[in-house]
């Protein structure tokens, strides 16, 4: 297997038609697994965040990064690190409940239908978050 086969998900940052957007690219059912697991480890409080980059099968592109933390209200904010080598800075997605509900719901239908699909969050705020399967 190699380098190429073992990637499941791309993480990226650009400047897209509807304004700045992170993209979550999963090409492998296998990953909206472990996404899934940390979103309810997330949810449970078992952990106060995580960093989607360091699961299994990610590769990043012009990101810094991107961690998801447990909060009060949803948002996104950049991550406070300037030493990145990145074009883009890493980013911190703040989920709350509500938010985590719209996520496992979202890789559920994904994982469901089986078939490309994508859902966007926080479609207000100046940041899109693009979750997207087999695009």
């Amino acid at each position: 297997m190699s380098e190429t086969d073992s990637i499941l998900t791309v993480i990226d940052f650009y400047e897209g038609a509807y304004g700045p957007t992170i993209r979550i690219d999963i090409q492998q059912r296998e990953w909206l697994d472990v996404f899934e697991d940390s979103i309810i480890k997330l949810e449970s409080e078992e952990i106060p965040e995580f960093d989607v980059l360091s699961l299994s099968g990610v590769r990043k592109n012009e990101i810094g990064g991107l961690k998801l933390k447990l909060g009060s209200s949803a948002e996104i904010i950049e991550a406070s690190s300037l030493n990145t080598q990145e074009k883009y800075p890493g980013f911190d997605w703040i989920v709350d409940a509500e938010t985590i509900g719209f996520l496992i719901d979202a890789i559920d239908s994904l994982r469901s239908i089986d078939r490309a699909g994508h859902y966007y969050f926080h479609e207000d705020d100046e940041i899109l978050i693009e979750l997207s399967y087999k695009e």
